[in-house]
């Protein structure tokens, strides 16, 4: 499965809160208008870091304690990956984050839209996250690193911990 990429730079333009929790994103093209009109979906426990770092456990369905959420309005995202069987960990540019891992009995999250592949995780969770294999192949030496980049930074190699490949050395 691919991860989700296409959602770095997107907006959150509504949140919703009932037995889910949803966020619309939105993302403009200059050109062409809409390049990404997306919804998340958490239907499963999750764990929200807010813009002063401090965590909070969350659940769909519990009402006025989603409220932490709401500020994710209006915030882009900076960066998406999904470690493991699917655990889902997106950052925003406040430095709010959300991170939903994989359910034993029910669908944890759901990703649709114009812009997005559809992704949905099922109980027990998906295997073969595509940016997990990209990033192996890049410590790997695999492919070329990009243009002004020697190699990965302290982020990337926390990344590649996660996915479970060997970081080399670099001292």
């Amino acid at each position: 499965m691919k991860v989700p990429t296409a959602l770095v730079g997107a907006r959150v333009e509504r949140t919703a809160f009932d037995h889910q929790v949803r966020l619309s994103l939105g993302a403009l093209d200059p050109d062409e208008g809409y390049r990404l009109d997306a919804e998340l979906a958490l239907e499963t426990p999750f764990l929200f870091r807010d813009a002063v770092g401090e965590w909070h456990e969350l659940g769909p369905g519990t009402g006025v304690s989603l409220a932490p959420v709401l500020a994710l309005f209006g915030q882009s995202l900076t960066a998406v990956d999904v470690h493991d069987h699917g655990a889902l960990v997106i950052d925003f540019q406040d430095g709010a984050g959300l991170w939903i891992g994989p359910d034993p009995q029910f669908v944890s999250w759901r990703l649709t839209g114009h812009g997005v592949e559809p992704i949905t995780v099922g109980p027990g969770g998906e295997d073969n996250w595509e940016l997990c294999r990209i990033l192996r192949a890049v410590v790997r030496g695999d492919p070329p690193s990009p243009p002004g980049r020697a190699g990965l930074d302290e982020v990337g190699k926390a990344r590649l911990r996660c996915c479970g490949a060997r970081v080399p050395s670099t001292r």
